[in-house]
């Protein structure tokens, strides 16, 4: 009989603490929804254990009232936070808690019943729920709370679960769900902005594509996905969505002028040119592109043309340093290749004379390296190009050799 009487005990003892955790969930429910004085700590310590508890861990119901217990903390909060007396922040973990609580619950309200059917209690109710946490905008309060303090991780959370609440298929049947309109891919943007600066780069690059053709700061968007396909070193992608963006922003220079720069670092002169006229044409009194255009065209081996696209950018800027050193640059070559052909000739003397054609165009070169020096003073490698040409022609001319002490004296002192 003892024997007998310790298991009915032990039996008693644990449909007790069941019906303990049981009375923990209600406990917690009337605390939380009291009218006056709400006790919400209380409520949360209460359903904390009830979802943990073998009994009661997996009932729908718990986690309904937990998500409930926080949803309603959040909003007494929320209302603090009205007259500046409010915690932000505990409102946006509250809310945070009773979203995912909600969630479980209703994944729980889902399953089919001992009959094999699904009956759900609680679906109307979540969806009620998240609509108010959603239409309350205390996520977003909470995550540009995260976000003035550079928490990117938790700001990125709080804008990416509001905006998620809006894709929730609880919501499908629901009246009154605001509509995905600018608003709601505003706060997309924000998440996406969290977690470029969180450098969750691959994070961020497929939230802005996402969003990218949604009417909301598109060029703002196409923009940031270039400069994360070029971090990334995502060159395919990179030249893609410049080009794209140039398609569908064709007055936005940044499209234009990253692809200029991509081919004219790249090494693709003709590609870059091409392009380059394009930009010309829509900003004609642009001398930067002019110059650049020229350095291009001497690549290309086009002398003529990169002389005149130097010239058009000395025109409209008579202090453009590196126009001046292009056409100094292209007189120079003109002048190296001429005496490299000289050297070549086998007859000395006919030779000579072609050497001395080729000074003759050296010397032109001078008042443009003199140029660039005026407009740069620091500039060491044009004088160490200048001094350089200075001793070649004083060895014909002694005139160029107080020219070359000059130079040589000042660089000195470098």
């Amino acid at each position: 009989m003892k024997k007998l009487f310790l298991v009915m005990a032990l039996a008693l003892a644990v449909v007790a603490t069941g019906f303990a955790q049981k009375a923990n969930v209600n406990k917690a429910k009337n605390k939380a929804l009291a009218v006056e004085n709400p006790d919400f700590q209380g409520a949360k310590d209460d359903i904390e254990a009830a979802l943990v508890n073998d009994e009661t861990k997996d009932l729908a119901n718990t986690w309904y009232v937990a998500g409930l217990v926080y949803e309603k903390a959040a909003d007494a909060e929320f209302i603090l936070t009205q007259t500046g007396s409010g915690n932000t922040i505990q409102m946006g973990e509250d809310a945070l808690k009773a979203y995912k609580y909600y969630l479980k619950a209703n994944e729980l309200d889902q399953l089919p019943d001992e009959k094999g059917k699904v009956k759900p209690k609680f679906t109307k109710k979540i969806a009620a729920s998240m609509l108010n946490i959603y239409n309350k905008y205390i996520l977003v309060n909470y995550g540009v709370e995260k976000y003035s303090a550079q928490e990117w991780v938790e700001a990125l959370n709080a804008f990416e679960t509001h905006t998620a609440i809006l894709d929730l298929p609880l919501l499908a049947e629901e009246k009154n769900v605001p509509a995905k309109d600018t608003t709601y891919y505003q706060f997309k943007y924000y998440a996406a902005t969290c977690a470029w600066a969180g450098e969750m780069n691959d994070k961020a690059i497929a939230m802005f594509e996402e969003i990218k053709d949604k009417e909301y700061n598109e060029n703002g968007i196409y923009q940031a996905l270039c400069q994360l396909y070029l971090d990334t070193k995502d060159t395919v992608n990179y030249i893609s969505t410049l080009e794209k963006g140039l398609a569908k922003f064709p007055n936005e220079f940044y499209y234009l002028g990253n692809l200029i720069n991509h081919y004219v670092f790249g090494g693709q002169p003709q590609k870059a040119t091409e392009l380059l006229d394009q930009a010309v044409a829509k900003d004609p009194t642009n001398a930067q592109l002019y110059s650049v255009r020229g350095s291009m065209l001497e690549v290309l081996e086009d002398i003529d043309g990169a002389m005149a696209n130097f010239d058009k950018a000395i025109e409209l800027k008579p202090d453009f340093k590196e126009a001046w050193l292009g056409k100094a640059r292209l007189i120079y070559n003109k002048a190296f290749k001429m005496e490299q052909k000289a050297l070549e000739i086998r007859d000395f003397k006919l030779s000579d004379q072609e050497v001395a054609k080729s000074l003759v165009v050296y010397k032109e070169s001078i008042p443009f390296f003199e140029k660039v020096i005026e407009l740069d003073s620091e500039d060491y490698d044009t004088m160490k190009t200048l001094r350089s040409l200075f001793y070649k022609l004083s060895n014909s001319d002694s005139s160029y050799q107080a020219k070359y002490d000059e130079i040589n004296k000042k660089m000195l002192g470098y």
